[in-house]
């Protein structure tokens, strides 16, 4: 008995990039609230921590 054709999971694919993108955020967040700016860092390490985040989330 046969499983039927394989479905490409491409959330499997596309985590690697994915995590990069969210720590290249955290890492430009940092460096921005070191050089003196104040609502962009925020913006970013948010954005990034929910991207990075997302890529270990599990799916059932």
């Amino acid at each position: 008995m046969t499983d039927g054709p394989r479905v490409y999971d491409w959330a499997q694919h596309t985590e690697p990039p994915m995590r990069f993108a969210g720590y290249v955020l955290i890492l430009a967040g940092i460096f921005l609230f070191a050089s003196g700016n104040r609502i962009m860092p925020v913006i970013l390490l948010v954005a990034g921590t929910m991207l990075t985040a997302a890529t270990y989330i599990k799916k059932n």
